[in-house]
């Protein structure tokens, strides 16, 4: 009788006990992923931050968020459509003009050493494999020209990262942003979607 009474009481302690097993529906402290540190250069909602103009035939303009999924639920992005010419573009105007208050969004230079080297763009095309240029164009100083970067999505919304580490960069130098969609190639008609551009450190 006492031998049984001993087992019941060790049952019921276990019972009572907590469960040591990880609750897989949380996280463990330590491994949340970290929030990105970003400066938003570009949103296209409200009219958008900066002036995008399309040159050599191609043409830009904010419409609405053809396909709001995926890492893209905003309401309005930039449409590029390409003309007939390999390097056809669109750039930014003004953008980076030293010459402009610090407080003047449209103004203020890019630092890279404080809040770093990459630039990254959110981008909605039509096929995989289209590459997609990025220039940075200076005052005082050369273009930076930045290798281009392919798609790796149809239809669905993707980020692509441009990194001008590796090519010397001058803080507060930059004038404007130029990009070129489906660089070198000079197929008309063909409408790719940007949008969230922003500087971001390195992990």
């Amino acid at each position: 009788m006492k031998k049984s009474f001993v087992l019941m009481a060790a049952a019921a302690l276990l019972i009572a006990m907590p469960s040591c097993k990880k609750d897989p529906k949380k996280p463990d402290e330590g491994t949340k992923p970290q929030e990105e540190v970003a400066r938003v250069l570009e949103t296209f909602e409200n009219g958008g931050i900066l002036g995008w103009t399309g040159s050599d035939g191609a043409q830009f303009k904010i419409v609405d968020n053809p396909k709001k999924s995926g890492i893209n639920t905003s309401d309005k992005v930039g449409e590029y459509t390409t003309a007939a010419n390999q390097w056809d573009f669109v750039w930014t105007s003004g953008f980076g003009d030293t010459e402009k208050t610090f407080e003047d969004s449209n103004y203020i230079p890019l630092d890279f050493s404080k809040e770093g080297y990459i630039i990254k763009v959110q981008c909605l095309a039509p096929a995989a494999g289209m590459p997609i240029y990025c220039k940075l164009e200076g005052m005082g100083v050369g273009q930076i020209e930045n290798k281009s970067v392919k798609t790796t999505k149809a239809n669905e919304w993707e980020e692509l990262e441009f990194d001008f580490e590796p090519l010397g960069v001058v803080d507060g130098k930059y004038k404007n942003f130029v990009f070129c969609v489906d660089a070198g190639g000079e197929t008309a008609g063909t409408i790719v979607y940007l949008d969230n551009v922003r500087q971001v450190k390195g992990e």
